[in-house]
């Protein structure tokens, strides 16, 4: 994503939270583990497996949803759909 980009995705998320689409928005591992152990968050979360992991290490009952588009290429909160082929599958890479 280019600069303008991000900071227009970032206005737009942080337009939705001022609104209450979100709960909150979390900058590392533990802000995210202390969230949903906390039992703030009882619905969903967008995180990926090892926080899922930690919260079910403390006895927490949590459970992880794999993403039915597939995982190829997932970084930084983007991935390629499983139905992408051809040149287009490289361009996450």
């Amino acid at each position: 994503m280019t600069k303008p980009e991000i900071d227009m995705t970032m206005k737009l998320l942080t337009e939705a939270k001022k609104a209450g689409q979100f709960r909150a928005f979390w900058k590392d591992f533990n802000e995210s583990v202390n969230l949903m152990a906390s039992g703030e968050n009882r619905h969903s979360v967008d995180v990926v497996s090892p926080p899922v992991t930690k919260v079910r290490s403390m006895g927490i009952a949590c459970t992880f949803q794999p993403l039915k588009e597939g995982y190829r290429s997932w970084a930084s909160g983007f991935c390629v759909s499983k139905a992408v082929s051809g040149p287009k599958l490289d361009w996450g890479l």
